[in-house]
């Protein structure tokens, strides 16, 4: 992290790349035999990748776009608010979901700018959103992680968002009660599509022998509120200068909210989450080099 405040303060922008891609070699023999048979799996699965340079190469971009993110969160602090290039499709969508009033739920892919640019995006379009998170979010999961290296994190991010609600799995039904009145109070709330913002889970297919694992928190709310559910991909376009947040309409759109008295449509929020998929599996294609998720796919059925 040290590397990554020094470059960003005192080196020019036309070597940040070069400094990632040199950050991103180093100790990458240990990371191919730990990663690279695991990451070909899913490649020949996902993206029909079956050449083991291409493999090697999207590994080695895919570690050079961690090194990117480090030093995007640095710059907020070395360079303050940089002029960037911020672009957004779809945003519509969720605007049109807003005017309701009943507020509306961001389901962020897993992409290496998402956490910084696609709050930015959110927040230069007027928008004010709340993010759910938890308390591993950062860069280390370890205690002394959380307590230094994710507060500088927090610190970047939490200028682009009107609140941040930590997730405790020992007492989630306490955040989703303050979900819930953030909703009818109209908020914007944020919620990463991982397998962390949450206590019970959906196992996904994402394509023959590849699945995922999704948190059933933004499903079970847009089913039984109806609120609408909306999609997220932020990419980097061009490096350390362009990103784009991409917005799918509302995923539930055309559904019904559950009826009265039934807790949880499981045939809804099951139609829901391969919707939520598809977008996923579109920005993958797009952008494989900045998912961050990889490793969180499974290739077998969980038990």
């Amino acid at each position: 992290m040290g590397g990554a405040f020094a470059v960003s303060a005192f080196a020019p922008h036309s070597a940040w790349s070069a400094y990632c891609d040199g950050a991103a070699r180093l100790r990458l023999a240990k990371s191919r035999r730990k990663q690279l048979e695991s990451l070909a799996i899913r490649a020949a699965a996902i993206l029909d990748m079956r050449d083991a340079d291409q493999v090697r190469k999207l590994h080695e971009d895919w570690r050079a776009h961690q090194m990117r993110r480090r030093l995007t969160i640095t710059a907020e602090f070395t360079r303050g608010k940089r002029s960037l290039d911020l672009s957004s499709q779809g945003l519509e969508h969720v605007k049109s979901s807003l005017k309701a009033g009943k507020g509306a739920i961001l389901w962020a892919n897993q992409f290496a700018t998402q956490t910084l640019f696609g709050k930015r995006v959110l927040w230069n379009e007027g928008l004010k959103p709340v993010q759910i998170s938890v308390e591993q979010h950062g860069f280390s999961h370890s205690s002394f992680g959380i307590r230094t290296l994710n507060k500088v994190v927090l610190s970047a991010e939490d200028r682009y968002l009107a609140d941040r609600l930590i997730f405790d799995r020992d007492d989630g039904a306490a955040v989703t009660r303050k979900i819930l009145k953030l909703l009818d109070d109209g908020a914007l709330i944020v919620i990463t599509n991982n397998s962390f913002a949450g206590s019970s889970f959906v196992e996904v297919p994402l394509v023959e022998g590849a699945y995922v694992s999704m948190a059933t928190t933004a499903l079970s709310i847009a089913t039984r509120r109806g609120t609408p559910l909306h999609a997220m991909n932020a990419i980097e376009t061009e490096p350390f200068r362009s990103y784009r947040a991409d917005f799918s309409p509302a995923l539930n759109g055309q559904a019904r909210k559950a009826p009265p008295g039934k807790s949880r449509d499981y045939e809804t929020m099951a139609m829901l989450a391969l919707k939520a998929r598809d977008y996923m599996l579109e920005g993958i294609h797009k952008a494989p080099e900045q998912f961050l998720g990889w490793f969180s796919i499974t290739t077998s059925r969980f038990v």
